[in-house]
């Protein structure tokens, strides 16, 4: 049995233009219904806010950056909205590896860690080639120094690659800043952060610069519906969204499609549209089942 395809942009309006009636889309056409898309993460947005939470699953990701020495802000993704979590990844053993490929990494000639002690634990490139690419070790040679990962990496780490092997997660509280100026010249182990948005992007601030340039600093967020790019290969979010809310998308393209040719099916399909994005919205809420795995890799 042949697995399906993740939908995508193209796929996703094609189907609503077939359905409205064009067999062949042109690619004007498809560029229309692409604003249309747009208009519908909109309307999702919207209507999430007259419920009162725009927190839905779907929207649920992360983001990992790498610390930089004495350094305590840290800017947030362009489509962040509010954080789930915040925590340092961190761990004793570092180093540079010897080779990578898509679903293993081979760590220095000299890393001594045992297997007993890295399987379950992270790998967290913190420098160079695939730096922020994060996995899980479920496999390790300690003769060959070859750790097998539960997931391809985004970008394949090679013999320039600095690691760090994760077994720590600090998780860090929110403090407001009036409460953390006194340490903030000490560098160290940040414990605390607060947020200040400027009105364009959103940073993080530590309560004290961080002591070295190798921890990872996970932030566990929801995304904000209206700065998602319909890009995949920009965002991870949007292909959950076509994935996860298809039927909707398609749904809302079509009766747009017929709307605008002013054809009077779209009353019912609108119709339809709304029926479905009140049920999104109830089954998109998270009702504290909130972000639940080892990570998500970036």
């Amino acid at each position: 049995m042949t697995i399906p395809t993740n939908p995508t942009l193209v796929s996703i309006t094609t189907e609503a233009l077939n359905m409205a009636g064009y067999a062949n889309p042109t690619a004007v056409q498809l560029t229309r219904a692409a604003l249309w898309i747009e208009e519908i993460k909109n309307d999702i947005w919207n209507k999430a806010l007259i419920n009162g939470d725009t927190r839905l699953k779907t929207l649920q990701t992360s983001n990992i950056q790498i610390s930089v020495d004495n350094q305590s802000a840290y800017a947030m993704p362009s489509d962040f909205d509010e954080e789930i979590l915040v925590e340092l990844l961190d761990g004793a053993h570092t180093g540079t590896a010897q080779s990578g490929a898509a679903t293993s990494i081979t760590l220095a000639s000299d890393e001594d860690i045992t297997e007993a002690e890295i399987l379950g634990s992270g790998i967290l490139i913190t420098g160079d080639t695939g730096k922020g690419g994060f996995r899980q070790a479920i496999s390790y040679n300690t003769t060959s120094k070859v750790v097998g990962i539960n997931s391809a990496w985004a970008t394949n780490p090679d013999s320039t690659s600095e690691y760090l092997i994760v077994n720590k997660y600090y998780k860090l509280g929110e403090r407001n800043i009036t409460e953390m100026t006194e340490d903030r010249v000490s560098p160290g182990r940040p414990y605390y952060f607060h947020k200040v948005n400027d009105g364009e992007t959103t940073n993080i601030y530590f309560e004290r610069p961080c002591d070295k340039a190798t921890y990872g600093i996970r932030v566990r967020y929801y995304a904000n519906m209206q700065h998602v790019d319909l890009d995949t290969s920009t965002s991870a979010v949007i292909g959950l969204i076509y994935k996860n809310w298809k039927s909707v998308l398609t749904q809302g393209v079509l009766y747009k499609v017929l709307k605008d040719v002013n054809d009077q099916r779209y009353i019912v399909e609108r119709d339809i549209f709304n029926n479905l994005l009140d049920q999104l919205i109830i089954r998109e809420i998270p009702y504290g089942g909130e972000f639940t795995g080892f990570q998500v890799g970036k």
